[in-house]
């Protein structure tokens, strides 16, 4: 389910729940042999539309900038694996289940305004080894939360702030995980009058 609702003339509350994003195109293809994180575009349409107002742009010395905000770790693949016995198999879920999602996007005044929150399921992974089945979990229930607000005035300066906050509840297979992890950044522009200097 899907629900648009529109608060005022420039703010629009966009909700989802347990949606389905079998239509989106697939990622190619990548082989990663070292320790950091693939990044990919995001494609799923609940989290493109309005993406601007999360921008919060960090480390832009080389053209492609990074943000404190990467939606994609939003229904990722597991962080788990089961430990399996020698002669058993295991079944590892692909993704997390996205159980439902709301955001505010819009402008107010001179404000824009980006707010997210979203929950994903726990997942377990089921391991069989002769005549024993069992079920380890391989994700924990968690919740994501973004905010940002972005104050701008009519020479292009702006002041904004960020904070995210990703919490999870934590289970004997999945104590690795941190149990919740917090971020926040303030961000400024100024703008001279003769518009030469930023």
């Amino acid at each position: 389910a899907d629900i648009k609702y529109a608060l005022t003339p420039g703010l629009t509350m966009t909700a989802t729940i347990n949606p389905d994003f079998g239509q989106v195109e697939a990622d190619p293809a990548v082989v990663n042999l070292t320790a950091f994180e693939t990044f990919y575009q995001e494609r799923r349409p609940f989290f493109v539309e309005g993406s601007g107002n999360f921008a919060f742009d960090l480390d832009c010395s080389d053209g492609r900038c990074t943000g404190l905000f990467y939606s994609r770790r939003i229904g990722r693949q597991p962080h788990g694996s089961p430990d399996v016995p020698d002669d058993g198999y295991s079944s590892v879920p692909a993704q997390t289940t996205i159980l439902g999602a709301a955001k505010l996007t819009g402008r107010a005044g001179p404000f824009s305004i980006g707010g997210l929150s979203a929950f994903t399921a726990s997942e377990d992974a089921h391991v069989a080894s002769g005549t024993q089945r069992q079920q380890q979990t391989v994700e924990p229930f968690s919740a994501f939360t973004v905010l940002q607000a972005k104050r701008e005035w009519r020479n292009q300066s702006s002041l904004g702030f960020m904070f995210t906050n990703t919490a999870r509840r934590l289970t004997d297979d999945v104590r690795f995980l941190p149990g919740s992890a917090t971020t926040g950044g303030v961000s400024w522009d100024w703008r001279r009058k003769d518009a030469r200097y930023a």
